[in-house]
């Protein structure tokens, strides 16, 4: 059964000024993209870049996809043309994901994993999985701090006086349950 494309997503990159244009100079990936887009042109001053247009098609998922009918009762499809003028560094972004879902269909993934990898790798989820990383290695930093600190506090001390023995051991008792916790789920995997 055909499907129909509710949304066409047309992008393009005017402005390749960071980048450089003499032989060699420009980085590896991007060049590549633009010599199998047919995008590059060598001269005797190095390449030139032409402005990329082109259809992006990574963003679309399958099960969004309508089924086309010959029943002559049904609404006629829509198409929502969407264009962007992309920045360098999401044009590249974008290659990357295209080649990237080339690789995993050669390697045998379903049109319905595929498009789990869409949803997830979308342009509006990769901020919140930025922002999870960083948050996360903000937590690591600030772990090791106070792990640092207890370290510090307790090395040389001879005299415990006004710090509670049960505060210590249920401490000592939270951060074993956690290690043990920790190594368990790590043997499971």
């Amino acid at each position: 059964m055909a499907h129909w494309k509710h949304s066409l997503k047309i992008r393009s990159c005017p402005s390749l000024s960071g980048i450089p244009r003499a032989a060699g100079a420009s980085p590896d990936d991007l060049t590549n993209q633009l010599y199998r887009m047919g995008l590059v042109i060598n001269t005797q001053e190095g390449h030139k870049y032409l402005p990329p247009l082109y259809a992006e098609e990574f963003s679309q998922i399958q099960r969004h996809f309508q089924p086309l009918s010959n029943n002559a009762s049904r609404p006629d499809p829509v198409l929502e043309i969407e264009y962007e003028a992309v920045t360098p560094f999401w044009f590249r972004i974008g290659q990357v994901m295209a080649q990237s879902q080339e690789m995993m269909e050669k390697m045998g993934l379903s049109k319905h994993d595929l498009d789990d990898v869409k949803e997830f790798f979308g342009k509006q989820r990769l901020w919140v999985l930025a922002l999870t990383y960083v948050i996360s290695m903000l937590h690591m930093l600030f772990d090791f701090l106070a792990f640092k600190e207890d370290i510090g506090f307790y090395r040389g001390r001879t005299n415990y006086v006004g710090i509670s023995s049960r505060t210590i051991t249920s401490k000592f008792i939270c951060s074993l349950g956690d290690y043990v916790g920790t190594f368990s789920n790590a043997s499971s995997n």
